[in-house]
């Protein structure tokens, strides 16, 4: 779970460990990782924080390999790490851009290909990346983010194509049903619905977002397919 320290990263890491999953968090801070790991530990479960800068490959890929060692096979990877700002893009430096882009659509990247490494040579195995209704939408000041929302939608989608190639049977049709009953999966989330209900908003005009309610999405899709 990469930033699994706050917000829906820290709402999934208590509603996996509920459902009897070892959890492992990345992020940067220690102290939120000392405190996502007491909830997960107060669930029941295993933790393991590992500090990580998900921008960095090699330390994602380092990550992967220690969560595989101290807690065992990894069957779930969730991409949430992001970073943004709230400003004009020609206030914006490109540092800060790269910085947001390398965070937010690149920290996506490195934890889907460290998964799906350990996961494509055993044939199972559920990586989420967590997105945006921001990829749907527009809205100013928020360019950085944005983009790298909608480069996290594309990559995720394309991906999905490729695994289907990668797993369905050259001999038979490939059917969705099957597809997704074998092998290594990726799915995407949207961290907030495109459409808030009016009953979500609060007095003063402004609309709350419940990290929870995204948290069992997120775990939802880490089930087997229910029957359609």
């Amino acid at each position: 779970m990469t930033r699994g320290t706050v917000g829906v990263g820290r709402a999934a890491v208590r509603e996996f460990a509920a459902q009897g999953y070892d959890v492992a968090v990345l992020a940067r801070g220690q102290a939120g990782l000392d405190g996502a790991v007491s909830d997960a530990e107060g669930a029941g479960g295993r933790a393991l924080g590992i500090p990580t800068d998900v921008a960095d490959h090699a330390a994602v890929r380092q990550a992967a390999e220690r969560v595989e060692q101290e807690l065992g096979e990894i069957l779930v990877g969730v991409n949430v790490a992001f970073t943004g700002s709230l400003a004009f893009f020609w206030d914006t430096s490109p540092e800060e851009y790269e910085r947001m882009t390398q965070v937010t659509y690149l920290g996506q990247v490195n934890g889907t290909r460290a998964a799906l490494e350990h996961m494509r040579p055993r044939d199972r195995g559920v990586v989420v990346n967590v997105g945006s209704a921001m990829a749907y939408r527009s809205i100013p000041l928020q360019s950085a983010y944005r983009g790298a929302k909608h480069a996290v939608k594309g990559f995720t989608e394309t991906l999905m194509t490729e695994l289907i190639h990668a797993v369905a049977a050259p001999t038979r049709p490939r059917r969705y049903r099957d597809i997704h009953n074998t092998g290594s999966r990726v799915c995407a989330v949207p961290s907030k619905e495109p459409r808030v209900p009016r009953s979500a908003c609060a007095s003063d005009g402004w609309c709350r977002f419940f990290p929870a309610g995204a948290s069992v999405s997120v775990c939802w899709l880490c089930t087997p397919l229910r029957p359609r």
